[in-house]
Formats: C-alpha cells, sequence, structure tokens
C-alpha cells in the first residue's frame, strides 16, 4: 500500500497527521461522491481500532488512538 500526504499540513501538524488526514480526507470524499453515511449535513467515516491498526501496521493501537 502507498500512502501520501499534504506538505503544508505536515509542516504544520506532522507527517503522522498528514498521512491520517489523508486518509480520513479521502474517505469523507468518498462517502459523498456516493452520497452516504451523511448526519448533520456532513459526511463521515469510521473504522474501528483493528481496522486502524491494519490499514497502518507502522502504528501501534497506541498511535492510532
Amino acid at each position: 500500500m502507498q500512502y501520501s500526504f499534504d506538505i503544508e499540513i505536515a509542516n504544520k501538524h506532522g507527517v503522522e497527521s498528514a498521512i491520517m488526514y489523508n486518509n480520513i480526507s479521502f474517505w469523507c470524499k468518498k462517502n459523498q461522491a456516493n452520497n452516504v453515511n451523511l448526519f448533520e449535513g456532513r459526511y463521515w467515516m469510521y473504522n474501528t481500532l483493528d481496522a486502524w491498526s491494519e490499514l497502518f501496521p507502522f502504528w501501534n493501537k497506541d498511535k492510532v488512538f
């Protein structure tokens, strides 16, 4: 799997936060395109801690949480 991030976000908040932001942003945009997971006017995404750990095997669960 390849990971990417926004350099401006990384400079302001760190690379790890930028990677996570990119993933969450991707899924929210995908949900918007598919018109799913719309709550209170915003598109959302969700995942379990185990699923996050699988997506980001280089972070332990404490890091993801």
